[in-house]
């Protein structure tokens, strides 16, 4: 299992609790952050749970786990398969870095 550290998380509509890894060695020592619609950075603690708190209304949450360019999977519902997911790459922000694909036939 690879150790992804979490760079951004960004709830847009919603209202969730995420919780805080602090000390890598010691687990069960979180610590709770409350956020509703803002980016919550993440340099060294590691993000473990993202929890929607208001059954009301959805939870969107944007979360990037490394440096771009980034690939941003679309689910139609909670229950889609991955594979089954929509590949929107590249993002606007990375298209200028993006490479062109090469044929060299």
């Amino acid at each position: 299992m690879r150790d992804f550290q979490i760079k951004n998380i960004t709830v847009f509509p919603g209202t969730d609790m995420v919780w805080f890894l602090q000390d890598s060695n010691q687990t069960g020592n979180d610590s709770a952050l409350h956020i509703e619609n803002w980016p919550v950075y993440s340099e060294r603690a590691k993000p473990t749970t993202v929890w929607n708190t208001n059954e009301s209304e959805d939870l969107q949450v944007l979360v990037i786990i490394s440096r771009p360019p980034i690939k941003a999977f679309i689910y139609d519902d909670w229950l889609m398969p991955h594979t089954a997911a929509k590949l929107k790459f590249p993002i606007f922000w990375d298209e200028y870095q993006t490479q062109p694909v090469k044929d060299e036939l």
